[in-house]
This record gives C-alpha cells, sequence and structure tokens, in this order.
C-alpha cells in the first residue's frame, strides 16, 4: 500500500465512518473518553513513548528487503525510515495538541500514514507434504467479530482475540507474542486490560505510531512480523488482531513450526 501516493483528501475519505460522518480518530477518542480511567491522553502518550523507543531499538530486527533503483546498485531502503523521522519528538509528546474534536488522540500518539509490502505465501497441508515445503508457521484459527457501532471499532480486537482463544482452546497467557496494529492506541491498552497481557508481549518491536499503518497492507505486514518474531525469539504462539474500522476486528493466531 502507496499512500504516499495518494492525495490526503482521498486518504481522509477513507478514513471517513460513511454513518456518521466522523473520522477514525474523532470516533476512537469519543470511544476513549467512555471507557474512562486508564484509557486518558497520559496513559496513551506513555504507551505511544514506549512505541517509538521500542522501535528505535529494534529498528534494524524486521529483516527488510533492501530497496533498489534500476540501474543502482546501492540500496536507497534498508531500514524504516518513519522510525528515524518522528524518533526526536518525543520531547514534545505531551505538549502535543489533540486532533480537531478530540482531547486524547494527537498525531503523536496515533498511527501515521505509511507506505509498505509483504509477501505471504499460503500452503494446505497437502501441498506442504507433496511438495516437500518447509513452513514457518501454521495458522492455528482465524476468527472475525463485529461490535454495534462504528466507534466500537478500536475495542472490537477483543471480541475477535476471545474468539480465537475459545475455537482453540489456548488461554491468553499462552500466547507469547502479540501483535495490534495501532490504529489509536486504546486498541492494545484494551487487550492489555481484558487478557491481562503484560507489556512485554504485545507489539514488541512498536507499533504504528512510529512504524506507520499503510491499511492495506497492514494485515500481511503484521503477520509476517509476528512469524518473525516467533522464530527470532523462539516462541510458539503469535497472535495478530486488527482492528478493521466500522466496528469490526480480525484475529490470527499463528504457530511456530
Amino acid at each position: 500500500d502507496m499512500m504516499s501516493r495518494q492525495p490526503n483528501e482521498v486518504i481522509l475519505a477513507g478514513l471517513t465512518d460513511p454513518t456518521t460522518g466522523k473520522l477514525m480518530a474523532e470516533l476512537a477518542d469519543q470511544k476513549a473518553q467512555e471507557l474512562g480511567v486508564g484509557f486518558g491522553r497520559e496513559e496513551h502518550d506513555t504507551f505511544a513513548l514506549e512505541t517509538y523507543e521500542r522501535a528505535k531499538v529494534h529498528i534494524h530486527n524486521h529483516n527488510l528487503v533492501p530497496i533498489c533503483i534500476p540501474g543502482n546498485s546501492n540500496p536507497v531502503l534498508t531500514f524504516d525510515e518513519e522510525i528515524q523521522k518522528y524518533g526526536n519528538r518525543l520531547g514534545v509528546m505531551r505538549r502535543m495538541r489533540p486532533y480537531p474534536r478530540c482531547s486524547i488522540m494527537t498525531i503523536l500518539n496515533s498511527s501515521k500514514y505509511g507506505d509498505a509490502a509483504a509477501f505471504l505465501m499460503l500452503a494446505s497441508e497437502k501441498a506442504v507434504q507433496g511438495r516437500g515445503l518447509k513452513p514457518l508457521a501454521r495458522i492455528v484459527w482465524f476468527a472475525e467479530h463485529s461490535e454495534e457501532e462504528p466507534k466500537d471499532f478500536i475495542v472490537a480486537p477483543v471480541g475477535a482475540a476471545q474468539k480465537a482463544l475459545r475455537n482453540t482452546g489456548l488461554s491468553a497467557d499462552q500466547i507469547d507474542i502479540w501483535e495490534n496494529n495501532e490504529a489509536f492506541l486504546t486498541s492494545p491498552l484494551t487487550l492489555m486490560k481484558e487478557f491481562s497481557i503484560p507489556r512485554e508481549k504485545i507489539n514488541i518491536w512498536g507499533g504504528a505510531p512510529a512504524h506507520g499503518h499503510p491499511i492495506g497492507a497492514t494485515g500481511a505486514v503484521l503477520s509476517v512480523k509476528n512469524i518473525t518474531m516467533l522464530h527470532t525469539l523462539g516462541k510458539r504462539y503469535g497472535m495478530v488482531v486488527i482492528c478493521n474500522a466500522t466496528g469490526e476486528a480480525t484475529a490470527m493466531i499463528f504457530e511456530r513450526l
């Protein structure tokens, strides 16, 4: 998804809920205010600071394929530039003004526009055996969940994760690495509260406020990231859970092979 190639008005139209006419940031802010204690501006800023710091520490851990321009042997991109671009703004985090009609969500504690590409190959068990493939992981379960109102999109990942866990018989503490798209930090904060997830198990290499949130590629990017971390850290189970706007969310559990 190359968001940088789209006019801002096109992106904003895509981030506007058609039923309420409100931007995703405004809806997320409304829901965070309704949730109350534990979901205020301070909690969002604190989580965002950790997101930037983790992203900077692990900037070279993502195994990015160097991007080259034809005819030029030197790579023009070898790491995530978004982290460097915003990393020097940590000092102004708490002084940042909220978005219009918001009191919690700001430019620095919310996801950024982004460009990204990811590749995943899905194979059946029969194909794996017949072709002698060596899969990196298997999909344990896939689940979707819908809430009733558009503003609830930011907490819908909880329902998706609950369905995935319930259908596999796994408990939340058996998931070694959680990955959430962090469109707005209300989402991971809610997941942490509902499943008692320790901070060191969720978005451990940073999230969308630092990396950006290229909407059309995020699901694939986070899946590759989660599987990479399972192998790098020698863990067994990972879950990717993302909010899909308009009150929906998707969850997928991976097992390292």
